[in-house]
């Protein structure tokens, strides 16, 4: 269909092809430079939107000339041009799995200028009926946002159609799977009890954990060179993390943040354990003999290398719990049971457990294990009313200005 010079034109392949409609705009930008743009549609509407969007793009002075590539051949050279330059590899894993197992089979062949909000948004519904967890559907939208904000960056796109899309909510079920999972003191009391009676060899780790609300990777990262255990009171110094890598293997990560690089005061409850530990994998050395590969870790393999997290999570942590009776919890709701024992059962401020587990600022914590903190407004309201009725009875009324009060106060 020829429109008038400048308006671009919509024409029909009548050879069988997947996608019959060519929508194509020539102009030139304010240099003289020609440019030519092209996009194969299945119907005339996506056609029309798609002549409608190259105008647009005109007008606005975006010259986006050059080839129009697949989005799977623009995200592979994405993840190796970008990605793997600027992220860690864990990171750079995740990319490529929510690329090639769920991006790349459903729009993979679609050219990048032609992907539209609606796409996107079909992806993630039928991700949704697929099952897929909140997690993972949010991993989808993370890596499509991230990669066509770079197509923007990058001048072959006028605009990124992830910004336009809702992104992936979380259904009833997902709340109710992802929803913090901690145990009471005496069910930790229980886990620890548990792994004594089966001498399971991370049963000083769990107690760590419990007792510090470090990650399992700090844990699993912490060295024996990083420990003070004979200070007032007893402290670590937190500096890495041991990543696991998706198909296999491991590498240290620094802490990211500055707050993370933290050194904080632990419990004797968890130098003990760091003490009872030390004694065990001087047996394990010697059991071990020449295997023995010494990297300074405290929570090793039975050879003192780095100990794979998901060894340890299948053959040691799982098993416990189920033999212990304990609610089907995972390895970070450890870091839960911390910060619940710490706030619920022992009354500790939001601050301190900020500190001790490194979050970057309070908000996070208080987002997070707020409702820990009291149980109800009612139930506030009389704590304070109580509070009120003491002082009321030694004279001191919260109504009297404030030299009065001090007066009463300095002569009780």
């Amino acid at each position: 269909m020829k429109r008038a010079n400048g308006e671009g034109s919509l024409y029909h392949h009548k050879d069988g092809r997947a996608s019959p409609w060519e929508a194509s705009l020539t102009y030139r930008d304010g240099l003289g430079n020609l440019h030519r743009l092209r996009s194969s549609l299945k119907t005339r509407e996506e056609a029309d939107r798609a002549l409608t969007k190259m105008k647009h793009e005109r007008d606005g002075g975006i010259a986006l000339a050059g080839p129009n590539p697949t989005l799977k051949e623009y995200l592979v050279g994405w993840l190796r041009e970008s990605v793997a330059v600027s992220v860690d590899p864990k990171t750079l894993e995740g990319y490529e799995v929510a690329c090639r197992l769920h991006i790349l089979p459903a729009l993979g062949n679609t050219r990048i200028r032609d992907l539209t909000a609606r796409q996107i948004q079909a992806l993630y519904a039928q991700k949704t009926r697929e099952g897929l967890s909140v997690r993972t559907r949010r991993n989808i939208h993370a890596t499509l946002k991230r990669a066509l904000k770079q197509a923007v960056a990058w001048g072959e796109l006028a605009s990124s159609p992830a910004e336009m899309v809702d992104p992936p909510k979380a259904l009833a079920e997902d709340e109710a799977e992802e929803e913090m999972r901690a145990l009471a003191n005496a069910q930790a009391i229980q886990l620890f009890a548990a792994a004594e009676d089966v001498e399971d060899r991370f049963r000083h780790l769990y107690v760590m954990a419990v007792r510090t609300g470090l990650r399992q990777g700090e844990l699993l990262a912490l060295r024996w060179s990083d420990l003070s255990l004979e200070s007032d009171p007893p402290a670590l110094s937190l500096k890495r993390s041991l990543a696991q890598k998706i198909g296999g293997g491991h590498y240290y990560t620094p802490t990211k943040r500055k707050r993370q690089r933290r050194t904080i005061a632990i419990l004797s409850e968890a130098a003990d354990a760091l003490r009872a530990q030390r004694e065990l994998q001087e047996q394990e050395k010697a059991a071990a003999g020449e295997r023995w590969q010494e990297n300074g870790l405290v929570f090793p393999s039975t050879i003192g290398t780095p100990m794979s997290a998901r060894n340890l999570y299948r053959r040691h942590f799982k098993p416990l719990i189920r033999s212990a009776g304990l609610p089907d919890i995972s390895f970070h709701d450890l870091r839960h049971t911390f910060a619940s024992i710490m706030i619920f059962e022992w009354g500790a401020s939001p601050r301190m457990v900020q500190e001790a587990m490194g979050h970057a600022s309070i908000k996070i914590t208080l987002d997070t294990y707020g409702h820990l903190l009291s149980t109800s407004q009612p139930d506030e309201i009389r704590r304070i009313e109580a509070l009120l009725s003491e002082s009321s009875k030694r004279g001191v009324s919260a109504a009297f200005p404030r030299e009065e009060r001090q007066k009463a106060a300095n002569s009780a």
